[in-house]
């Protein structure tokens, strides 16, 4: 038996020439270069559609199936953002956060999603660094968790148009948003984008 070796492409350790292991990996590969096969999907709600490309809403009451695919894709996104307990399980139960995640799909792949849900402690910041934040006094705020695309199809808009839906489908402005931080550097340029001059934290 071969030693454990680590693929060039998803980076993962397995054991090459027992199948099972293979076979495992190929699969992960496969998910985490390519994003998460669409399979069988029905009567999902598609929120945004174009040249082929569409956004699915998944939400509690969406399908096993549907939630099954933003699970799939959150474990591509944990790669890099790596929260410990995971962005999405399906086993999660429902709660007062009211979990909604926007998914990308493309060629028949999920590449990108963003997840927004209610959070409690908001924040007002500016990007002024040496201002400090200052409590804002309300019931709870939506709140961005997770905003990603697949790596190869970074820098093609995806994103925009995810939070472009996220904010028409739940009828939000850009004062009506959070953010939960801290920011990666692509995240905080994103950020920076839709709100020059302040924002807000919600966790």
């Amino acid at each position: 038996m071969n030693g454990l070796v680590k693929c060039p492409k998803c980076e993962s350790l397995y054991f090459p020439g027992v199948t099972e292991d293979e076979t495992d990996h190929l699969q992960y590969c496969d998910l985490v270069v390519n994003g998460a096969p669409l399979g069988a999907l029905e009567d999902e709600r598609v929120v945004w559609a174009k040249a082929g490309d569409f956004i699915l809403l998944v939400t509690d009451s969406s399908s096993e199936k549907a939630r099954e695919l933003a699970q799939d894709v959150s474990r591509c996104a944990n790669r890099e953002i790596c929260n410990v307990g995971g962005i999405y399980r399906v086993c999660d139960p429902p709660d007062e956060r009211r979990v909604h995640i926007f998914l990308y799909v493309c060629s028949s792949r999920a590449v990108g999603m963003c997840l927004i849900e209610r959070r409690s402690k908001v924040w007002r910041c500016t990007w002024n660094a040496n201002d400090v934040p200052i409590c804002v006094e309300q019931g709870s705020m939506w709140s961005v968790g997770v905003i990603w695309v697949l790596k190869k199809h970074r820098r093609t808009g995806i994103a925009h148009a995810l939070f472009k839906e996220v904010k028409r489908v739940l009828n939000l402005g850009e004062d009506d948003i959070g953010w939960y931080t801290p920011f990666s550097e692509e995240g905080k340029t994103f950020v920076r984008r839709h709100c020059p001059t302040h924002y807000f934290v919600a966790k």
